[in-house]
């Protein structure tokens, strides 16, 4: 059985939670800013649902976030620059939110915990070769991919991208 329905701002009690699964669902709705108040979370996986609005800044309190996973959803706006705040991020999962624009701020290029991060099938633009995180390209399994290939509109420019795509699909090494 699959989940249906929105996540409730109630989810904000769940204070003792650790890992937030909830991929392949059929949740709709906006994340709720009271997820905020989940500040033991590691892993907030999110893959694969129906989720609409933009990322909360409240995000940005998870300090302890390992992994974040909101890939697949129909996310729209800009990445808030408190996500810069998880400085214990490792993987960051954006990818196919067509309508996630802007840029990737700076406080979030800033995490060099970072050691995967997707990007494609997102309208994000500007450069990523800037990144901090992007020193970590010569580390085992690193991963960076964003729509940097010849085609993607829009495009990133990205020579530490481990994988360049268009739109998020067709995605080959550089």
């Amino acid at each position: 059985e699959v989940l249906v329905g929105t996540l409730p701002p109630e989810i904000g009690n769940l204070r003792k939670v650790k890992n937030l699964d909830f991929d392949l669902n059929n949740l709709e709705g906006s994340i709720p800013t009271e997820i905020g108040r989940l500040t033991l979370v590691t892993a907030l996986r999110l893959w694969k649902n129906d989720i609409e609005g933009t990322l909360p800044t409240q995000l940005g309190r998870l300090k302890d976030m390992l992994v974040l996973d909101i890939s697949f959803n129909e996310l729209e706006g800009t990445i808030p620059s408190e996500i810069g705040n998880m400085q214990q991020l490792t993987s960051l999962s954006l990818n196919h939110n067509s309508r996630l624009s802007g840029t990737v701020p700076e406080e979030v290029g800033e995490l060099d915990s970072i050691r995967a991060a997707f990007f494609g099938g997102t309208s994000l633009t500007g450069g990523l070769d800037d990144l901090v995180f992007c020193k970590n390209r010569d580390m085992e399994n690193f991963q960076l991919t964003a729509d940097c290939k010849e085609g993607a509109n829009p495009k990133v420019d990205c020579e530490c991208c481990t994988s360049c795509c268009i739109n998020g699909d067709e995605c080959r090494a550089p």
